[in-house]
């Protein structure tokens, strides 16, 4: 998979970001997703990670869901 997010979008104390992108070419199709992250959650060394979740678009007659946790940013 490979997408994009936006910078931080304010929410009250905390932000998320919007994200969209496409999985990778297999079996002749492509699917595409996107959302909102969820609010960042700080971890204890500094940082923060963001929850995200969804389903991809409707190709080759099926879908997937998706969700996880993106990378940790930098203290």
């Amino acid at each position: 998979m490979f997408g994009i997010t936006t910078l931080g979008i304010a929410r009250g104390n905390t932000h998320v970001h919007h994200y969209h992108g496409a999985t990778t070419l297999a079996d002749g199709h492509v699917h595409y997703y996107g959302g909102v992250t969820g609010p960042a959650i700080y971890l204890p060394g500094g940082g923060h990670i963001h929850y995200y979740q969804g389903v991809t678009t409707f190709n080759d007659r099926h879908r997937h869901a998706y969700a996880g946790n993106d990378s940790p940013s930098c203290p």
